[in-house]
């Protein structure tokens, strides 16, 4: 339930901000659109540089940072799993569970970490549908 409210909410979010932007348009007039696309029109590629910087950023930088710490935190513990195995003679079963948990966590943080890529286009796509395509069908 939890998942599906956060799907919502992250759909309804640009939603609502698209539904109060018209609104804001319709009660400013006409006079101001030309300005707004004056601004739009200066502002576009700039922008839209930054956004692409922070994108990324996101995909090749922060995500691989915050993967290879948790990479090393499993790694670490995976070690410490195996030693407890190894020495434990009863309750085997609960720390074996254990470690192949780990080892589990440890092969998608590595998936994860080879679908950079994949992110990036995620975000390009996002980028288009809901910022350019309006701006292109103007």
């Amino acid at each position: 339930m939890k998942k599906w409210r956060r799907l919502f909410l992250a759909l309804l979010v640009p939603l609502g901000l698209f539904i109060l932007g018209l609104f804001l348009l319709k009660f400013l007039g006409t006079g101001v659109s030309g300005s707004i696309a004056d601004l739009l029109n200066t502002w576009w590629l700039p922008i839209t540089a930054a956004r692409l910087l922070v994108y990324g950023v996101l995909a090749y930088g922060l995500l691989p940072l915050w993967l290879g710490k948790q990479y090393d935190q499993l790694t670490a513990q995976y070690q410490q799993c195996q030693a407890q195995l190894g020495e434990s003679e009863n309750d085997n079963d609960n720390i074996a569970y254990h470690c192949r948990m780990l080892q589990a966590r440890q092969q998608r943080c590595e998936q994860l970490l080879s679908r950079k890529c994949y992110l990036f286009i995620m975000l390009l796509a996002f980028d288009a549908l809901t910022i350019q395509l309006p701006f292109w069908l103007r």
